[in-house]
């Protein structure tokens, strides 16, 4: 592994310098001995005959040397890039936790929103039901009243419509902020909302202008019922 090879660059370098310091030695102590004259040249000659073979030894140490600083720096990256990826991955499994917990309240009150909303066209669908059903014949007055109501609560549903779909838009500018995994749950959540809001607004447009449409209404519930 990477200690092992540290430890196999540092034993190489120690026999490099080591190599290094005894050939430096040798040719010190050739010198010193040339200098002795011809009487001891021949022991100066069979000194000369090692360098050689350090100088071999070395060219054999500098390439495992190459290797093994190679490896090294291969598994020091290596071990880097991993601790990199785990930092980065313990920083996005806190995010995840926060976010998380951001999207659980932020979504509840959302989710209230809608059902308000739907609670609201259910009711505005509610109160006018009688009046399609049995329309008061004898007083203009009470039917214009009725309508008017129905219109006024319909107004009401739509504000809250409203409300609810920028809070639902708001909260996916924000979703889009978040770490992955929960970004895609907000994302479907908040999906889901808009759904249930558009399919509330479906029902709701009619009553918008449920005076305009009173009459024909009236005349196709008749039919109906004929049939």
């Amino acid at each position: 592994d990477g200690a092992l090879a540290q430890e196999v660059m540092a034993e190489l370098q120690k026999q490099n310098r080591e190599l290094m310091e005894f050939q430096k030695a040798l040719t010190q102590d050739i010198g010193e001995i040339r200098r002795g004259g011809p009487s001891v040249s021949a022991m100066a000659t069979e000194l000369a005959k090692i360098a050689p073979r350090l100088r071999n030894l070395q060219t054999q140490i500098n390439p495992e040397m190459a290797k093994v600083k190679s490896f090294v720096s291969k598994a020091q990256a290596s071990a880097a890039d991993a601790k990199k990826k785990a930092e980065a991955q313990a920083a996005t499994e806190a995010q995840e936790q926060r976010d998380g917990k951001e999207l659980q309240e932020s979504l509840r009150a959302t989710q209230q929103l809608v059902t308000t909303s739907e609670e609201s066209v259910e009711a505005v669908v509610s109160l006018a039901a009688p009046l399609i059903d049995e329309p008061p014949e004898d007083s203009a007055d009470l039917l214009k009243q009725a309508t008017d109501e129905v219109e006024a609560a319909a107004s009401d549903a739509m504000e809250k419509v409203t409300e609810a779909r920028k809070e639902i838009n708001t909260r996916l500018a924000a979703a889009k902020k978040y770490a992955p995994d929960t970004r895609k749950l907000a994302l479907a959540e908040y999906g889901t909302l808009q759904a249930r809001l558009t399919e509330a607004q479906k029902k709701l447009n009619p009553y918008r202008s449920f005076k305009k449409d009173f009459r024909s209404r009236v005349e196709a519930r008749k039919q109906l019922v004929e049939l």
